[in-house]
């Protein structure tokens, strides 16, 4: 579950951050505590097997361009 909209560092991702789930290795359903907008530094490259699912909260991802 994502709790924390913050954009972490990709190498050591905290948990409660969209990063540290995107990138872990086991499949996963991803959902968000609340509503958020997540400003990405740089771009998202997620590990296979992830489902983003915003039901339930308004989420924004924005940002993420080189």
């Amino acid at each position: 579950m994502v709790t924390d909209s913050g954009n972490d560092d990709p190498v050591t991702p905290k948990p409660g951050k969209l990063i540290h789930d995107v990138v872990r290795d086991e499949p996963l359903w991803i959902i968000f505590q609340r509503d958020m907008t997540i400003h990405l530094k740089s771009e998202l490259i997620m590990n296979s097997s992830k489902t983003i699912d915003g039901r339930g909260a308004s989420v924004h991802i924005a940002g993420g361009l080189a």
